[in-house]
């Protein structure tokens, strides 16, 4: 019979008991840890937990033996057993009976306003007794550092939108081969809060755009948008709108997607979330006139008469042309030289060259860019151009190769030479004349 039987609640116990030749009675005791010793049978006779107790007697040869079975076996029948035979102690086992781990039910949602603490503890039983351990199951999205476990408790201090989602409480013993579990979720609840993804979108005709709004709310938010004021639907536009809405444990992002953008599409666009607790509104602006003007020359100049003025600008729409005012400063006047406009589509690789320039003297440019839409702002430049001297030649104009045409029959007035003619061209006229000026000159000298 082995000496110690452990068990889990509700299985069978089985302790034998044998000798060899004796025809004295079995007598097997019971003694719990706290109690008297109770006699559960003799021989066949049950004593003790007759609906739970069967003995069973064999016989092999001169070997006689009993086996004491208890089914169900539960706490009561936790203790030590001992088998005699006749007044001779032959047998003492002890039986452990362990209790599988469980966890009492947990409330299926907590509910605290933002900043709020609270605890929700978890209570557990078993034999062995297990100790209680919180774990979260909603992804952590952001580390909060409000929530701890304390003793059997989950403990939220000061509670904030991410300590929000789903835990689990869960214990184990040697009872049972997996933990058993029990979840709640934890609401935070707190007015929306909104995010624009971008708040300035440069656009123009024929476009694809998406605008998003990112809300932060429990519980979650119902969104409308709206343009110019005016509410946005599919009823009761004539566009091709797309609205879009991707929701997880805390942020949830909703879209508005204009495909082919139309005049009427550009203004201020406003995305309100409310939920019970307040609401929270996004601004953006579809803007399709030119942005991010801006100029890429040096502010000291390498000619004395010129300067080249480069820039860049970004604009949907294309641009139609340039305002440019050149301001000379002499001491500290300053003097409008220059007002012009650029024609977008004469404008090259976005330079223009300021000619006439004095040397040595600081010029003040004001200038922006325009398309159909509307303009930049004015943007202010200062350039120095250099000491007298630097100045940029004229650029050299290469008229284009020609192919002389073949000698015809000569005549009087004919530029080509043929056999047996002679002709003066106008170049021979000129020698000849600067030649006589120079003989009546040197005849005055003398």
């Amino acid at each position: 019979m082995p000496q110690q039987l452990i068990l889990v609640q509700g299985e069978t116990a089985t302790l034998e008991c044998g000798v060899r030749g004796t025809s004295d009675p079995f007598i097997w005791m019971f003694t719990s840890k706290d109690g008297d010793p109770d006699v559960v049978a003799i021989d066949k006779n049950v004593m003790l937990w007759s609906d739970q107790v069967e003995i069973e007697a064999r016989t092999n040869g001169d070997s006689v033996s009993r086996i004491l079975r208890i089914s169900e076996s539960g706490l009561e029948q936790e203790g030590t057993y001992i088998c005699k035979v006749g007044s001779a102690l032959k047998q003492r086992s002890t039986i452990t009976i362990d209790v599988p781990a469980t966890v009492e039910p947990l409330p299926s949602f907590v509910e605290l306003r933002l900043g709020e603490t609270k605890s929700v503890p978890c209570i557990v039983h078993g034999k062995p007794q297990p100790f209680p351990e919180w774990k979260r199951i909603t992804p952590v999205t952001r580390f909060s550092g409000n929530t701890s476990s304390e003793d059997e408790k989950l403990v939220i201090r000061n509670a904030g939108p991410y300590d929000g989602g789903v835990y689990e409480c869960s214990a184990k013993n040697r009872a049972v081969e997996e933990p058993v579990v029990e979840t709640t979720e934890i609401r935070v609840l707190y007015a929306p809060n909104v995010t624009v993804e971008e708040g300035v979108i440069h656009t123009g005709p024929g476009h694809d755009l998406s605008i998003s709004c990112v809300f932060l709310a429990y519980p979650k938010v119902e969104v409308k948008w709206f343009h110019d004021d005016e509410e946005v639907t599919n009823e009761s536009s004539n566009r091709n709108i797309v609205f879009g809405e991707e929701r997880d444990d805390f942020e949830d992002t909703f879209t508005l997607q204009i495909n082919g953008v139309q005049e009427e599409d550009i203004g201020d666009y406003k995305c309100i979330g409310r939920n019970n607790l307040g609401e929270a509104v996004g601004d953006i602006q579809l803007f399709a006139y030119p942005h991010k003007l801006e100029i890429l020359s040096v502010p000291s100049g390498i000619y004395s008469n010129v300067y080249i003025l480069k820039w860049s600008v970004e604009s949907v729409p294309k641009i139609t042309h340039y305002d440019l005012l050149v301001e000379e400063m002499n001491d500290t006047v300053k003097t409008l030289v220059r007002n012009s406009t650029l024609l977008g589509e004469e404008v090259e690789n976005n330079d223009h060259r300021l000619k006439d320039l004095n040397a040595n003297t600081t010029y003040i440019v004001h200038f922006r860019a325009n398309n159909d839409f509307g303009s930049t702002d004015w943007l202010e430049f200062r350039f120095l151009t250099a000491d007298e001297g630097n100045t940029q030649p004229p650029p050299t104009v290469t008229p284009p190769p020609t192919t002389p045409p073949m000698p015809k029959e000569s005549t009087p007035n004919s530029k080509y030479r043929t056999a047996g003619s002679k002709t003066t061209s106008s170049a021979d006229h000129i020698v000849a004349s600067l030649a006589a000026i120079v003989m009546v000159c040197i005849a005055m000298v003398l």
